[in-house]
């Protein structure tokens, strides 16, 4: 088994597309915006939000900065609590740990909202690091965020894992040439996880931890 495992957070620790789906809902909405569909919506669980905003939404830069702000009216304070931890995840890394291996997310999530997140489920002693994006925009890329949690681990690449749900959690992992392993219990499709190349697939919670202990 390898010995640092990096986990994205949304869609991967914790299922929490339902605030985020509302908190886009309600950005919209409140920007005079067609909030589209449900199925619209889902796709903005994963990628850093303002670049989710222009591409999807066809909005600029300025436009779509304003419609994080807004989105995070609603996600701070209600939003960020409709979430619960995938099944069984907390005993897998719990297993993870008591094998050795040093463990941390690597997510565009902010930093303070993963942190906020960790406290609520009670799962801190899970966690050796969190590496996480900053509200101001900065290290929403996940290639800035994984070398962020390498270099706090002391992590090499021959013996480093990410683990995310969707196709910028395996570029980011392919950019520092480390094993990627995707998850289909999350908010990605077999056909995005596949298409960006990544080394595994887990397509559930027990899968996964499997996976790990033999790479």
């Amino acid at each position: 088994m390898k010995k640092f495992i990096l986990f994205d957070f949304d869609g991967t620790i914790t299922d929490t597309g339902e605030g985020i789906i509302k908190g886009v809902e309600y950005a919209l909405v409140k920007m005079g915006k067609d909030p589209g569909t449900e199925d619209d919506r889902r796709r903005f669980v994963g990628p850093p939000l303002r670049q989710a905003f222009e591409r999807f939404c066809d909005m600029d830069t300025p436009t779509a900065t304003e419609a994080v702000r807004v989105y995070r009216e609603y996600y701070r304070e209600i939003g960020l609590f409709e979430a619960c931890l995938y099944d069984g995840i907390a005993d897998q890394l719990r297993r993870l740990k008591e094998n050795g291996a040093k463990i941390a997310v690597a997510s565009s999530k902010p930093t303070i909202f993963i942190n906020r997140l960790i406290e609520y489920f009670e799962i801190e002693d899970l966690f050796d690091f969190v590496a996480g994006s900053e509200l101001d925009g900065r290290n929403t890329d996940k290639a800035a965020v994984i070398e962020i949690a390498m270099k706090y681990l002391g992590a090499n690449k021959e013996d480093t894992v990410m683990v995310g749900d969707r196709n910028h959690d395996i570029i980011g992992a392919k950019k520092h040439g480390i094993i990627s392993v995707g998850v289909l219990y999350g908010y990605g499709s077999r056909e995005e996880l596949t298409a960006t190349d990544a080394d595994r697939i887990a397509e559930n919670v027990s899968e996964l931890y499997t996976i790990i202990s033999e790479l």
